[in-house]
């Protein structure tokens, strides 16, 4: 450990895999939609050398991944979509096809709709990498293990295993061995950026926030914890949980919650990568109606 405040790479499994390398530390540089600068939109960042970064974000996010539901566990599972890289945004896109069908959008509609939503999309990944890379901050894994070493902690121990007291060094997220916590700095986080600018993308062009979808994780059916002949008992979720969502506002903060539930994101990575995700969608979709209205030149 070389600075507790910058991100560190680990070796996935844990101990045992390859050592990460960060992921499109370059993508800052690619050009965007609507975006005059991938800093257009600034996020206030965990300034490490004047201590805004408030240790009790650690804290608080030891104390909620500590004994999660199964309500939690399918939510963090639900909007994991790892570890290819088609999701979040592809996640989105697949909401945009419920929300066409279930509105009766046309063509044209469509067509407007998704153009304005993929450039929404590419934006906010922009913006997204951009702040991760400028700011370089550390991963809840991490910053766990470093806060909490050689004292006690619970955490989650493992698929079947539940919950238990472990050395600080030893705390695990609610994740997949194989993927534990991304290959790149945690603030801000993708999910809440790519989620709230997609809702702002369709709740401003459609002129509804509503929603009204969800989706029914059987019993049985965890990604971590199913049910298996190995397993006939103790899996996850133990009954059928259904995940809904009122509005798209809904939707997207679940999204950027489930990143908290699963030990990936802190507070101010989720809840300021939503505010950056919401900026981002608005100033495309100001660009993208300038294209269909004619007053900006294509």
């Amino acid at each position: 450990m070389v600075d507790p405040w910058r991100w560190q790479p680990i070796r996935v499994p844990l101990g045992t895999g390859p050592e990460q390398r960060a992921t499109t530390p370059h993508w800052r540089n690619v050009k965007g939609f609507a975006l005059s600068s991938p800093w257009q939109f600034a996020v206030p960042g965990p300034d490490r050398l004047l201590n805004s970064f408030d240790p009790k974000h650690i804290d608080n996010l030891a104390a909620l991944t500590s004994n999660l539901n199964d309500r939690q566990k399918v939510t963090a599972e639900y909007w994991a979509d790892g570890p290819k890289s088609e999701f979040p945004p592809g996640h989105w896109a697949l909401i945009t096809q419920v929300l066409s069908r279930r509105r009766g959008h046309s063509l044209d509609t469509d067509a407007k709709v998704f153009f304005a939503l993929g450039n929404a999309l590419m934006d906010a990944s922009i913006a997204a990498w951009a702040a991760k890379y400028r700011w370089d901050f550390v991963r809840p894994i991490t910053a766990i293990r470093h806060r909490y070493k050689g004292k006690p902690v619970t955490s989650w121990l493992g698929p079947y295993q539940g919950y238990g007291t472990v050395q600080g060094e030893r705390w695990i997220p609610y994740q997949a061995p194989n993927v534990v916590t991304p290959p790149f700095p945690e603030y801000v986080s993708g999910h809440s950026t790519f989620s709230s600018a997609a809702a702002a993308i369709l709740a401003k062009f459609t002129g509804s926030g509503s929603f009204g979808a969800g989706v029914t994780i059987e019993a049985g059916t965890s990604l971590f914890e199913p049910k298996t002949d190995a397993h006939p008992t103790g899996y996850t979720p133990a009954t059928d949980i259904t995940l809904s969502w009122p509005t798209l506002t809904a939707a997207a903060k679940d999204a950027g919650l489930s990143r908290r539930l699963g030990g990936i994101h802190f507070q101010d990575g989720d809840e300021h990568g939503y505010n950056l995700g919401q900026r981002v969608g608005t100033n495309v979709l100001a660009q993208t109606m300038g294209y269909v209205n004619g007053t900006i030149a294509a």
